[in-house]
């Protein structure tokens, strides 16, 4: 569905016109543009997942994608409120191709309450991170998620001095098969936060991030055979 908007709260109402006329459906792609094109004037930095509620009782979703140019945010609550209602979710895409600063991101402790609330069937996640300010690893960790194929950052930017830290983040919560992530922003609604969109640089901090994440998931799999 491409969609216009005039203001974000109409999220909340094609929300609530997709769960009335179609309860039972299973996946929601939203291509969402802004109907002025003012909107970087009137646009918040973020738009809070709650515009997003109404959906959350269609209880067959089995993929949800909403393409925007404003970052998503979650909150806690948000991530365990996925976790209960959508079982069978297998692919979460929140604006992770946003075209705005990674500061107005929503911080990498997202994750850490993903490995906490992980839907059972989730196997590909992309969303808007500020990967500027990573957390400390927690001292009490559980065992990894090993089920996430995917894991998209967008076009979220790194510094190289935080390349170790961010390492060491993502491998103390999941063992993740790919990492996406592009230093531009993607163009055109055709392209897929879950592909690369062209060749990353070799120089570039995520290339670092990538190589060491999906070496480190391939030696775990080879250990424990997965």
């Amino acid at each position: 569905v491409q969609y216009l908007l005039e203001v974000t709260e109409e999220l909340e109402d094609l929300s609530v016109l997709l769960t009335e006329t179609c309860p039972v459906i299973e996946s929601i792609v939203l291509y969402v543009a802004w109907a002025s094109q003012e909107w970087d004037e009137r646009a918040p930095e973020q738009v809070p997942f709650r515009l997003l509620h109404p959906l959350l009782q269609c209880s067959n979703l089995v993929e949800l994608q909403v393409d925007f140019v404003i970052p998503i945010s979650l909150e806690k609550s948000d991530v365990r409120a996925i976790h209960q209602a959508w079982p069978k979710l297998q692919v979460l895409h929140l604006s992770a191709k946003s075209f705005t600063s990674e500061s107005n991101g929503m911080s990498l402790s997202i994750l850490s309450v993903f490995a906490i609330y992980w839907p059972p069937a989730l196997r590909r996640l992309a969303l808007f991170c500020a990967c500027d300010d990573v957390p400390p690893v927690p001292t009490e960790q559980k065992t990894p998620i090993r089920a996430l194929d995917t894991l998209g950052f967008g076009s979220a930017q790194i510094d190289r001095t935080n390349v170790p830290s961010i390492i060491k983040y993502l491998g103390a919560f999941f063992r993740i098969r790919k990492l996406v992530a592009n230093p531009l922003p993607w163009w055109g609604c055709e392209s897929s936060p879950f592909e690369p969109f062209g060749e990353i640089r070799m120089d570039d901090p995520w290339r670092q991030v990538m190589d060491a994440v999906e070496e480190f998931t391939r030696g775990d799999r080879k250990i424990n055979g997965h």
